[in-house]
């Protein structure tokens, strides 16, 4: 037996009195969500499962912006939250530890008293790793109705099943046999993604690689079970999540991790016959290849990245010629990398020309200021801090506060680029404000920054960069 589904006529009354269409509602929803620094998905397809029951209860940054939208909360707007069947059919005392049943096993570290059970949405960390017994407990932290965050304990096995639970398929032929995944569970893995990478940004790598690395083994597993284009998506979106976890270990140090979920994201992008996902996943196994020194690959793969489609989105056309840019500037070639990032520049001026969405674009994080950085470190490789000073000074005060690992790292590089033009003072009070966001991030690429400004700044014996250097050198 699977989810109670009935029409949401509350909702559907909120949009007719706004006299739009799904698809106006759809668009009001998408800017709404930009106005609230928000990178959501949304069109008249969304709308209508909303409106047909057949998504009873929206994730949190869905449900804060249709408050927004509306003034009215989920529970106005018609949404209700059912927990998974299998929690709903299981006999009073039948639940372990952490069942999300009010109780000791699910609140108990958390606070005390009985609290509604959360939605299925893991949002900082899991453990143990994937690999193991399905039956074993997994600790995640998940987000309740109110928003709050909670630790969770369960087995394996319930989160799966958390997971799907959607109607099974009739008549499912013997050899797919197992839990058929709806378009509950594809949302679930797609909204999901833009807030671990949010949470990256803040809390950096080490809190969120835990949970990527859960949602790879989930979209794996669902596969199996699907077929079609719900399996294609599936597909997709287990390339997206070993993509990511890709980057979480390179930005954790740990390149050879790096490249193996890379090509593991690769393979998914084949199955699913995705050519846009191929190529970014190439793209960033140049970026892999860059910081392991190879510059003849990274020029390579980032080539390689633009042959994979007649034609790609923008931004991410932008992104491999920013690779290749950078490989150029590390085998030495100024005129190459010059070449590369003015059509990186140009790739992205097309995109924001025709309005392109950045939030659906894969490589929707390639801006302008993300290529300046770039090109900045480009000039210092090819000994010109000079110029990468003015296009670091160009673009710092611009440059968005959530992103606060990137900003780490920009503080880290611009740093190191005073400290080569010969401005000791202003390298260590750029460094003071770099080290609290590095400490917090744990990004192992600020941290490489830092420890080239410590070898930068040795020269200089003045009374900031003699207080800043105890400090420099416990960076790990």
């Amino acid at each position: 037996m699977g989810i109670d589904r009935q029409p949401n006529t509350a909702l559907r009354a909120v949009r007719i009195a706004r006299n739009e269409s799904q698809r106006e509602f759809a668009e009001a929803v998408m800017a709404k969500a930009r106005e609230m620094g928000l990178n959501l998905a949304c069109d008249e397809k969304r709308v209508g499962r909303w409106e047909r029951g057949e998504v009873s209860w929206p994730t949190p940054a869905y449900r804060r912006v249709l408050k927004a939208l509306t003034g009215k909360d989920a529970a106005e707007l018609g949404f209700r939250y059912q927990p998974p069947q299998e929690w709903r059919d299981a006999e009073p005392g039948d639940h372990g530890q952490g069942d999300a049943i009010p109780g000791e096993g699910y609140a108990g570290r958390a606070g005390a008293g009985v609290v509604t059970p959360a939605p299925r949405v893991p949002t900082v960390e899991t453990r143990p790793p994937i690999n193991g017994d399905p039956a074993e407990t997994v600790e995640i932290l998940v987000m309740t109705p109110e928003g709050g965050l909670q630790i969770m304990s369960i087995p394996r096995r319930t989160l799966l099943a958390a997971a799907v639970a959607t109607p099974f398929l009739p008549a499912t032929p013997a050899h797919a046999a197992g839990p058929v995944p709806g378009m509950d569970t594809v949302d679930y893995l797609r909204e999901l993604l833009p807030c671990l990478a949010s949470l990256d940004q803040s809390l950096g790598a080490r809190l969120v690689l835990g949970t990527a690395r859960e949602q790879v083994a989930l979209a794996e597993e669902l596969q199996r079970h699907a077929r079609g284009e719900l399996r294609a998506e599936l597909l997709r979106l287990a390339g997206r999540y070993a993509e990511f976890v890709g980057w979480l270990y390179q930005d954790s140090g740990d390149l050879p991790s790096a490249w193996a979920w890379c090509s593991r994201a690769h393979d998914y992008a084949v199955e699913a016959d995705d050519p846009v996902l191929a190529a970014f996943v190439i793209a960033r196994k140049a970026f892999v290849s860059l910081y392991q020194q190879d510059s003849a690959r990274v020029v390579a793969l980032a080539q390689r990245a633009r042959q994979q489609a007649p034609e790609l989105p923008p931004r991410l056309v932008a992104y491999t010629w920013q690779q290749e840019a950078c490989g150029y500037a590390l085998d030495g070639d100024l005129s190459g990398a010059e070449r590369a990032m003015e059509q990186a520049h140009r790739a992205v001026e097309a995109a924001e020309d025709h309005d392109s969405d950045a939030a659906r674009d894969v490589a929707g994080f390639c801006t302008t200021g993300s290529l300046t950085v770039w090109q900045a470190w480009c000039y210092r490789e090819l000994n010109r801090p000079d110029q990468a000073v003015n296009l670091y000074e160009h673009v710092v005060n611009a440059w968005p506060e959530h992103r606060r690992r990137g900003q780490g790292r920009l503080l880290s590089s611009m740093a190191v680029a005073y400290a080569e033009v010969g401005e000791p003072e202003q390298a260590a009070a750029t460094a003071r404000e770099a080290l609290p966001i590095v400490a917090g991030t744990r990004s192992a690429l600020a941290r490489e920054e830092l420890r080239r400004l410590q070898a930068a700044l040795a020269p200089y014996d003045v009374e900031p960069v003699r207080e800043l250097m105890p400090t420099l050198a416990s960076v790990r």
